[in-house]
């Protein structure tokens, strides 16, 4: 029920509602994955941030999005894997940032409002053509090749199946015909390389939220220097 949401601030009378809907509200479902916590047997991305207690309430990125804590007890499809940035971008000039929302990846791969469920909804947003860029602390980002005509009606896409064309050569991972966003940019200067491997192993052993803990799992050990090295001189540029 929309007059209870929390993303609409609870509205209870049906005039607040009434200007509430007035906003300019655009709003998309998008679904990726990330190769570090990728599980080629489940087909989902394991949550271990989250079971062990890692993932902070206030995102990494900058800005003023924060969940509450009950969010994490959700188990399953649905476990908040880690933040990400989406971002709007000028339908005449992809690489200017109109606006930004920082919000959860789910195990399945849907990236979710902070509310752990919702399409992640941009409020103040005219309905246009905008292309869609995805980042994440520790994998490479990409944007769509592609403007989408978005607006306050949910716009969905599927960046894990090929359906949807993204910018550049080799913007995603593709692994056994599953596309994922490559594991390995713990610097997060959008290319992986050396350095990236080299801190990496650096780090090994230790736990928490950390940048070269690429799998995810709340540790950093061999496979998450793996990951560097094999997806080493990856570049995002988008």
């Amino acid at each position: 029920d929309i007059l209870g949401n929390p993303i609409f601030g609870g509205i209870k009378d049906m005039g607040a509602y009434e200007s509430q809907i007035n906003l300019n509200i655009v709003k998309v479902a998008l679904k990726v994955f990330l190769q570090g916590p990728y599980n080629a047997s489940t087909g989902l991305m394991i949550d271990g941030l989250r079971s062990g207690g890692y993932i902070p309430t206030t995102n990494p990125y900058g800005g003023t999005e924060t969940f509450n804590a009950t969010v994490l007890s959700v188990t399953g499809n649905n476990a908040i894997v880690d933040w990400v940035k989406v971002e709007l971008r000028d339908k005449n000039s992809p690489t200017t940032i109109l606006y930004t929302r920082n919000a959860l990846l789910q195990s399945d791969g849907d990236i979710v409002e902070t509310d752990g469920v919702s399409p992640v909804l941009f409020t103040g947003v005219d309905a246009d053509n905008y292309y869609i860029a995805i980042k994440h602390r520790n994998h490479l980002g990409f944007r769509t090749m592609n403007t989408s005509g978005l607006s306050n009606t949910i716009f969905t896409l599927n960046f894990t199946d090929n359906s949807t064309a993204v910018f550049g050569t080799n913007a995603l991972n593709n692994v056994s015909g599953v596309y994922m966003m490559y594991a390995g940019d713990a610097d997060v200067n959008g290319t992986i390389n050396a350095t990236d491997r080299s801190t990496t192993w650096n780090n090994r052993n230790k736990t928490g939220y950390i940048y070269n803990d690429f799998s995810m799992n709340g540790v950093v050990d061999a496979t998450d220097r793996s990951h560097a090295w094999n997806n080493r001189n990856k570049t995002s540029s988008f």
